[in-house]
C-alpha cells in the first residue's frame, strides 16, 4: 500500500495496519491483520512475500454485482424474481466456496497451496527451487 492511501485510512484501520510486525512469520501476520480488519468492517489482501494491499471496506459489492449479473443471466430461465434471487446468491456461496485457495505454510521455504481441486508444492529449503502439482486428496 502506498503511503497516500494510508494516510486516507481511517484512524482504526491504522491502529490495527500499524500492528504489523516483521519479526513474525509475515504470512501469519498478514492473515492476522486481515482477520483485524474484518472485524471492523474492512478487508485486505496479501501475498506470499508478506506484504498486505488492497485495504479497502468491505462493502459487499463482489457479491452484489455477482447477484445482479446471474440474475440477469438467468432471467429467462426463472421469470419469478424471488425464485430468480434466491439461486443468484446460492450460485454465488457455492463460487465462493470452490474459488477459496488454502496456503499453508511448513516453514519460511516451502508451502502447499490448495487451489480447487489442485494442491501446489513450493520448496526451496535446499536451494532446488521444487514445484510440485497434483489432485488434492478430499478424503483426508
Amino acid at each position: 500500500m502506498t503511503e497516500l492511501e494510508y494516510d486516507n485510512f481511517p484512524q482504526e484501520v491504522k491502529a490495527i495496519v500499524d500492528t504489523y510486525d516483521d519479526n513474525e512469520n509475515l504470512y501469519d501476520e498478514c492473515h492476522r491483520i486481515q482477520k483485524e480488519l474484518e472485524h471492523i468492517g474492512w478487508t485486505c489482501d496479501y501475498g506470499l512475500d508478506g506484504e498486505v494491499y488492497y485495504v479497502r471496506p468491505r462493502g459487499g459489492n463482489e457479491r452484489k454485482n455477482f447477484v445482479r449479473i446471474a440474475m440477469a443471466i438467468i432471467k429467462k430461465d426463472y421469470p419469478f424474481r424471488p425464485q430468480r434471487l434466491a439461486i443468484a446468491s446460492k450460485m454465488y456461496s457455492r463460487w465462493i466456496e470452490r474459488n477459496k485457495m488454502v496456503i499453508d505454510v511448513r516453514s519460511n521455504k516451502s508451502l502447499y497451496v490448495t487451489i480447487g481441486k489442485y494442491t501446489y508444492y513450493i520448496d526451496d529449503s535446499t536451494n532446488e527451487q521444487i514445484i510440485d502439482k497434483f489432485v488434492t486428496n478430499k478424503n483426508k
